[in-house]
């Protein structure tokens, strides 16, 4: 390839190449970003490795001192920013993404990347009752403040076992061999000794096991009893360790080779306590004491990591009357951020998780000098906007930085023709079927359990119009397929347990929602056996009259920011008599657990025994006709815009009936059940017509259901729900103690269960879903549009 001046050398410039790139290698990593638009040579040469590592050199040397980049708050769920300072430069805001919500850091920077893991209410508890364990999922990304890039990690295998031993711990380093950062995952799995997994960036787009020789790791665990971040150092990511599983007090470091892919054990320095944590200074191995436990605050360097030589860089004491002792004594914990001019000083900073905000005093900023046991204030000219708003945020030392993210690993994963092709061929599987599939290969893995196969999955099978029909036990999670439970007695009479009446709602992209009273609800995949719970949610199911905050919950999809959505809507109070009422509604994000209030309230009542109905993106209620404002009236909430409408329903001549909001084919029809009349009518909207007054539907199915003992509405009945619509357009009628499916074109009812053989051993209830053959995660880290 010719030089990228070439041309213009020839034309009679004078500026030679080197020249150029000497000054592309001191500007800012945005700028450089830009630079690559010039040409194509210019972009090869500004994305070569060995550019890379120039930039890296010269870009963090303009003014003799390193910056630091401010994370967003964790605490704060409205915090997106990210900002950078240095004492030569005022406070700026570099980035701001949706996905630095609530995160923390988990690594120190290496060469300009560092990890990011969603920390606080971002941790969703996910559960496994095929495997019978709990485990925790959560985001983890890689992250260059420089140019602003994030790339989500693909998921690792699952880590469980009892706190603190069900968690996976992450180390980022880089292979100069190979000139490739590598993420290293601990994780725990029960029992089982801990395990080991490596991702190498831009490359496979799947996790593997390490390629040294010896693949066990050490009898130590790296554990999360504080906060301590993986550090990388002289060529090792290193850990905080437990020489043993089990807790004993005492603590080691483990090391972790990037060239070679082994495992070592470091002892620490000989001290008077086991309460120290480290980092990174100066390119090297840094172990410092908690100050809260100890008279001196010390400082270690490791010198040589083969030989384990550790050399004392610096010594406060804290019981002295020293500058520095008063300035530090006032915090709870500090940490070395960095050593700056020339390595004759060392920035440190109080912890900003043990600081409490009124206490300004601890809220700083300082730099140590060894020399003259003298501190200086970084805060002291007001340079930070103020204590109160940054100082509490997560920091670490800042580095120009060009090094890329890489590509998303589903796009690694697809990149070839023959992935694709797979993909195509193994979407027509069922899901029980690719879950053995999974088996045969890394590469087959990594296709089937990526969220784009999933939504390619999901997009070929709901193509069927009716979905298997199971029965479930709310409470215990617990599905059998009709057919089973056709064939065995015994299993059907178990599966009609309910005490009530239970109205079940449809499944979103193969989800499905299970509400308990008190005490939360569970998302989960019938076919996979993968739920999720989130707990705390502000309603209860009314099981009498006399609930006390009566609600319903329901399971829908945000089309705009691609996630699913719990949807709670309750009464605060409510009188019939009066008919005064107060309602709120929420929302909460299957990827969060903070629920959010949804303003302005409902601007009707509407019925809460049972669930709401989801279709298009859009949420249904129907209205309470026991108050005069609810009476003939949807409620319909637009989950993008997050805004309420109502929506007239058809008129029903005023008789006594009951009306119900169902979804039949994908499509939102008003169901009427009249006991008087023992009848069923099932309307449907009109296409172009404005609904601004009820006469803009149409009678779609009139069922007259008196003929059937099981499905009269005065006898066996009192409530009857149509379920689905199958291949033949047959209605499929839900009693919570019968299931028939209705022909529309001879007027006939079919019951499939229960059979003549059950009519009367189990008279209970039994709670009828349908089951849609799907991959989706209830839990899934990234956003995927699964369709409507």
């Amino acid at each position: 390839m010719d030089r990228p001046c070439k041309q213009a050398a020839e034309s009679g410039s004078r500026v030679p190449d080197e020249l150029l790139e000497d000054i592309f290698a001191r500007m800012p990593a945005k700028s450089v970003q830009r630079c690559r638009c010039l040409s194509r040579a210019w972009a090869a040469v500004l994305s070569s490795s060995g550019f890379a590592d120039r930039h890296l050199r010269l870009a963090n040397r303009r003014d003799g001192s390193r910056s630091l980049f401010f994370l967003p708050d964790p605490g704060s769920g409205d915090d997106t920013t990210v900002h950078a300072w240095s004492p030569r430069r005022p406070l700026v805001a570099v980035l701001r993404d949706e996905r630095l919500r609530r995160v923390a850091a988990v690594t120190r920077q290496c060469r300009g990347l560092v990890l990011l893991e969603a920390k606080g209410d971002n941790l969703i508890s996910v559960c496994n009752p095929a495997r019978g364990h709990s485990s925790y999922t959560v985001d983890h990304y890689v992250y260059n403040p420089s140019t602003g890039q994030v790339t989500a990690l693909p998921e690792g295998k699952e880590a469980s076992g009892v706190w603190p031993q069900n968690h996976a711990i992450l180390g980022l380093g880089y292979d100069t061999g190979i000139r490739k950062h590598k993420v290293v995952r601990l994780y725990c799995r029960g029992e089982l000794p801990p395990a080991c997994e490596v991702y190498v960036l831009d490359s496979t787009g799947y996790w593997r096991p390490p390629s040294g020789a010896a693949r066990t790791m050490p009898p130590a665990s790296a554990t999360n009893y504080c906060t301590d971040q993986s550090v990388f150092a002289q060529g090792h990511v290193y850990w905080a360790a437990q020489p043993h599983k089990k807790y004993t007090g005492k603590r080691v470091i483990m090391s972790f080779s990037m060239a070679d892919e082994v495992f070592g054990i470091l002892p620490p320095p000989d001290m008077d306590t086991v309460h120290w944590r480290i980092t990174e200074l100066g390119g090297h191995l840094c172990l410092f004491k908690d100050i809260t436990v100890v008279c001196s605050y010390d400082v270690w360097i490791l010198r040589d990591p083969l030989e384990g030589a550790w050399d004392l860089h610096c010594r406060i004491n804290l019981d002295a009357a020293s500058p520095a002792a008063a300035q530090l004594r006032c915090s709870t914990s500090v940490i070395p951020l960095d050593i700056v001019d020339d390595g004759n000083r060392v920035l440190l900073r109080p912890e900003p998780r043990n600081i409490c905000r009124e206490n300004l005093g601890a809220h700083q900023l300082v730099v140590y000098d060894p020399a003259i046991g003298d501190v200086e204030d970084l805060l002291a000219g007001g340079s930070m906007v103020s204590h109160h708003t940054m100082a509490r945020r997560p920091a670490a030392p800042y580095e120009e930085s060009i090094e890329s993210t890489g590509r998303p690993h589903e796009d690694i994963i697809f990149s070839s023709t023959s992935s694709q092709v797979l993909a195509q061929v193994l979407r027509r599987l069922p899901a029980r079927t690719l879950g053995r599939l999974k088996c045969v290969c890394r590469t087959w893995c990594a296709i089937i359990e990526s969220g784009r196969f999933i939504r390619l999955h999901y997009e070929h099978t709901c193509k069927s119009s009716l979905a298997c029909v199971v029965l479930s036990m709310p409470h215990s999670r617990r599905f059998a397929s009709l057919d089973s439970c056709l064939n065995d007695l015994k299993l059907a009479c178990q599966m009609q347990q309910l005490h009530r009446r239970v109205v079940s709602s449809k499944p979103c992209h193969g989800l499905l929602l299970m509400a308990h009273n008190n005490y939360g609800v569970h998302v989960c995949n019938p076919v996979t056996g993968a739920h999720v719970f989130h707990c705390s949610l502000p309603f209860e199911q009314p099981s009498d009259a006399s609930a006390a905050h009566p609600g319903c919950v329901g399971l829908g999809y945000d089309l705009l920011r691609e996630e699913h959505i719990i949807m709670v809507l309750a009464y605060k109070s409510r009188n019939f008599d009066t008919g005064s009422y107060t309602m709120e509604c929420s929302i909460r994000r299957l990827t969060d657990c903070m629920t959010k209030k949804v303003a302005p309230s409902p601007p009707i009542p509407v019925t809460v025994d049972v669930p709401p109905v989801y279709a298009g993106g859009k949420m249904y209620w129907m209205g309470e006709s026991r108050f005069s404002a609810g009476c003939s009236s949807v409620l319909v909430f637009d989950i993008c815009s997050k805004a309420f409408n109502v929506l007239p329903a058809p008129r029903t001549m005023g008789d006594s009936g009951r009306m119900l909001v169902a979804e039949l084919a994908r499509q939102i029809r008003v169901v009427h059940i009249c006991p008087n009349t023992e009848t069923m009518t099932i309307w449907r909207k009109r296409e172009l017509v404005t609904l601004d007054d009820g006469q803009g539907w149409t009678i779609e199915h009139w069922i007259q259901l008196g003929q059937w003992p099981e499905f009269s509405l005065r006898t066996a009945a009192r409530l009857v729900i149509p379920l689905a619509v199958d291949d033949a357009g047959r209605i499929l009628l839900d009693t919570g103690r019968a299931l028939g499916y209705y022909d529309p074109r001879n007027q006939t009812l079919e019951t499939v269960f229960p059979t003549s053989s059950l009519q009367h051993s189990c008279p209970r209830f039994f709670s009828a879903v349908l089951c849609e053959d799907s991959l989706v995660r209830p839990y899934g880290r990234q956003r995927q549009y699964y369709g409507t």
